[in-house]
């Protein structure tokens, strides 16, 4: 079994985030969590992340300009971001537009948003749960790939 995106919405850290848009993605694999704090479009690249990454953001740079919120969007899912984790919003970015709404949907990136005007939760917590989860996922592999019968013993050839 692999850790989806729609797994990790069961973790504690995401008990009162809502998947606001993107729910075409849901099943994506989920292999590591990062956080994005400087959103420039133009530096974005598959250098900085790894594939099937979430990514955890303010949009603090970008907090009052939905084009490039958009664009980062866009941008994250060309270079195989699985989802956007957005903090803070009410705080840093006012409200969630429905237009960056419109283009998480549009490409199917899940757009999970955190509760709105509070601090109170971490982006700590998130990459913790997400960390520990990707850890028992790949150490129940090992385990499955070290007990599961060979080929030989299923046909009873000796």
């Amino acid at each position: 079994m692999s850790l989806t995106v729609k797994t990790c919405m069961g973790l504690p850290a995401f008990r009162y985030a809502k998947i606001v848009a993107g729910k075409g993605g849901i099943n994506q694999t989920v292999n590591s969590i990062t956080v994005l704090e400087y959103s420039d479009v133009d530096v974005i690249s598959s250098d900085l992340f790894l594939n099937h990454e979430m990514c955890i953001t303010a949009f603090s740079s970008i907090k009052d300009d939905v084009d490039k919120q958009c664009a980062i969007v866009r941008r994250m899912k060309e270079i195989g971001i699985c989802a956007v984790v957005l903090y803070y919003i009410g705080i840093f970015v006012p409200y969630l537009d429905d237009k960056l709404i419109s283009t998480a949907d549009e490409v199917n990136l899940p757009l999970i948003c955190m509760p709105y005007n509070r601090f109170d939760f971490r982006y700590g917590e998130a990459i913790n749960d997400v960390m520990y989860a990707i850890y028992r996922d790949k150490q129940e592999n090992i385990c499955l790939l070290y007990t599961s019968p060979s080929p030989r013993d299923i046909s009873g050839s000796r």
